[in-house]
């Protein structure tokens, strides 16, 4: 499938996205099974574990008024589906590789790749400015500028 080069997404992700997240997935996070657009409760001891919010609490909310978080549950908060590549592969849409997630378990699933590149960028500004890598590997060391 061609990709688009600014974003290394093919030119049909939006539709592809839909299809995973409403057909695939029926607007249900595949890992907790919460579903896209609604307001929630994770439990503190297991966030896996949601709950929607009862009438009142709906009704405090539309009134304007906020929900104090309690010892069992946090705040509510409000579930958006998104598509992950369970390969972390932008370019890769098999449909093996796409997964519908909501927001807490696609970050969860990315975790490990946000901390490498976070760690990768942190290196390259040190190394510009003239920081010693102690670990070896190709085009590591002072930056010659």
């Amino acid at each position: 499938m061609k990709c688009d080069t600014s974003t290394g997404y093919p030119a049909a992700w939006p539709i592809i996205s839909m299809l995973v997240r409403y057909g695939r997935e029926d607007g249900r996070c595949a890992f907790c099974n919460a579903p896209d657009r609604t307001s929630v409760r994770r439990n503190r001891r297991h966030p896996a574990h949601w709950r929607q919010l009862d009438p009142a609490e709906r009704a405090t909310l539309a009134g304007g008024g906020q929900l104090a978080e309690s010892r069992d549950w946090s705040r509510p908060v409000l579930i958006r589906l998104t598509v992950a590549h369970l390969d972390h592969d932008p370019g890769n849409c098999a449909p093996s590789n796409l997964s519908a997630l909501c927001n807490r378990c696609h970050i969860r699933w990315d975790a490990a790749q946000h901390a490498a590149t976070l760690n990768a960028a942190r290196r390259r500004r040190l190394e510009l400015v003239g920081q010693l890598c102690l670990t070896p590997g190709p085009g590591r060391g002072i930056v010659q500028q």
